[in-house]
Formats: C-alpha cells, sequence, structure tokens
C-alpha cells in the first residue's frame, strides 16, 4: 500500500498543498455517499498516516477531514452556478427578449441557444472529467460560434436601423424645434401685454 501512496504523491506538488490535495480527494472519495462513518474515517486516518509516515492524532485527522469537506462542500455550488446561470438567458432568448431573434429566423434562433447550452455543458463535463484539451475544443468553437453571431447580429441591426432611417419621414431636429417653440411663446406673450 505504501508503494501506491508514494507513486501517487509523485505526481502532487510537494509539501503541505501536495498533502492537502491528496486528503482533499480521499475525503472527497469518503464522502460520495453523502456522511463519513467509522469505517470510512478509520480507513482516512490509515491514508494520511501514510501519506506523512508517521502517527496522527485523531483530533488533526478530525480537524483536515472536517476543513477538507467545507471546502468541497462550498465549492460544489459554485462550480454549478456558471453552468446552470445560463438557463436564465436562454429562456430570455427564446422567449423573444433578446435582440437575436431581430437578426436571425426562430429556427437559427433555437439552434443557436441550443448549441450554445449544449458547449457549456459538454465543457464543463470535460473539466469534471479532467479531459481539458477536449474542454480547451469545446470552449473555442463556443467562443467561435459566438463572436460570429455578435458580428453578424451587430453588422444586421446596423442595416435594419439604415433601412428604418431611410424609410421613416424626416423630422426637424429637436434643437431648431425648441428655438422655434420658444419664439412663438415669446411673440405670443409679447401680444398679450
Amino acid at each position: 500500500m505504501q508503494r501506491f501512496i508514494d507513486d501517487l504523491l509523485a505526481h502532487f506538488p510537494s509539501g503541505d498543498e501536495g498533502l492537502m490535495a491528496m486528503v482533499d480527494l480521499t475525503v472527497l472519495v469518503a464522502i460520495a455517499d453523502g456522511r463519513i462513518d467509522q469505517a470510512e474515517m478509520a480507513a482516512l486516518t490509515e491514508s494520511m498516516e501514510a501519506m506523512v509516515g508517521s502517527r496522527l492524532a485523531p483530533t488533526l485527522v478530525g480537524h483536515l477531514v472536517n476543513e477538507s469537506r467545507a471546502q468541497i462542500v462550498s465549492l460544489g455550488a459554485s462550480e454549478l452556478l456558471p453552468a446552470v446561470a445560463v438557463v436564465p438567458f436562454l429562456v430570455y432568448q427564446l422567449a423573444d427578449f433578446g435582440t437575436l431573434h431581430y437578426v436571425v429566423s426562430k429556427a437559427a434562433n433555437w439552434a443557436i441557444n441550443i448549441a450554445i447550452f449544449v458547449l457549456i455543458g459538454a465543457s464543463y463535463a470535460a473539466n469534471r472529467g479532467g479531459d481539458f484539451l477536449l474542454e480547451r475544443r469545446l470552449v473555442g468553437v463556443l467562443v467561435i460560434i459566438m463572436g460570429v453571431t455578435v458580428i453578424y447580429g451587430v453588422t444586421r441591426l446596423r442595416r435594419l436601423q439604415a433601412a428604418f432611417d431611410a424609410d421613416a419621414p424626416h423630422k426637424e431636429k429637436k434643437d431648431k424645434k425648441d428655438k422655434d417653440e420658444k419664439k412663438k411663446d415669446k411673440k405670443h406673450g409679447d401680444e398679450k401685454e
């Protein structure tokens, strides 16, 4: 068993950071079912003692396990929030409240938003699975799709605005209109006196 632990420790940074990473991993395995029973605590103690090469006080092991568990639990939701945050955005876009529905068809709007959702979900899953090359590729595709969508959207909106401005009736500039009204008001005020 010690040989396996030594091989595993060789893949982590030396010092406290590597040790804490190993403690976090062992605690993560132990809390997979949501709790740590006495047998798991004994196994954690044995693992930690093998990692440091000496006996550890039960209070120290308990402290390390509690600190690691608190960190793991606190990271859980915060890791999911970015992936879940896309849902309100998708609902907003697909309900035709976003500007994307002005520049693409409804089918294209759905396709773009579903692609964004799938790429975010797949890149998150790749990250959690440790496949960082796949994650980087998926995020690259996501950035390209979003970049093309933004460039197309901005140019299309500019063309639509130019067409609207060309077809709209000509209005006087506000400053000139305000000056003319002030002159009329002044003229009418002078006549009353």
